[in-house]
């Protein structure tokens, strides 16, 4: 059996990237949240998490948690306190993608495997993978989106500035995704596609 391939799935904030991902893995691809993973990562108990609060501090756990936007509040606007925050999680997630990435690979149960990452491009980890796929919408319909899930447009506005353009990251794809229509009109489209991988 051939090798099995790897995808990642990436876009701008609220293009669908979690809808296209729960599709692919609907029609029967592996896939994995990095999100998930940092989540899982970024405990308090995890040698991960020990390092984060030794180099930002008591105050972003609460509740025996780290507080993820209370992290996120003090790398933002800070660009070295961000590079180390990145220097510690990046390669730790990634070591986790390669162990899981292994474990599927030798159960040969699914066609393809893929990973949504958000900030791929920018962290340039687009080699890793066999091929990307980038989700794009509007900005308009995008900013409808998140609306809905009570973020407001300046904290969108905010997200953004840290990414490259949905039409840099177009550039940058190997496939694409347009997010503009129905949920139908999507699936068709994610079938397609999925077939083309598989094969």
């Amino acid at each position: 059996m051939l090798e099995l391939k790897k995808f990642a799935i990436t876009g701008g904030m609220a293009s669908g990237k979690s809808t296209v991902t729960n599709i692919f893995k609907s029609l029967g691809a592996y896939t994995v949240d990095s999100d998930e993973i940092v989540h899982k990562l970024l405990s308090p108990k995890t040698i991960l998490g020990k390092k984060v609060i030794d180099l930002f501090g008591d105050d972003i756990v609460k509740n025996g948690q780290i507080k993820r936007s209370v992290l996120a509040d003090i790398v933002f606007d800070n660009p070295e306190k961000l590079y180390l925050l990145e220097k510690v999680i990046h390669p730790n997630v990634f070591k986790e993608i390669d162990a899981i990435y292994k474990k599927v690979s030798l159960q040969r149960s699914y066609p393809i495997f893929l990973v949504e990452i958000s900030l791929l491009f920018e962290i340039g980890a687009e080699g890793y993978f066999d091929g990307v796929i980038v989700v794009t919408a509007g900005e308009e319909l995008c900013k409808k989106r998140i609306k809905k899930k009570g973020i407001s447009v300046n904290e969108y506005h905010r997200r953004m500035q840290r990414q490259l353009t949905p039409q840099a990251k177009a550039k940058r794809a190997d496939y694409i995704l347009k997010n503009e229509g129905t949920l139908d009109h999507l699936k068709q489209e994610v079938t397609t596609l999925f077939k083309k991988l598989s094969t």
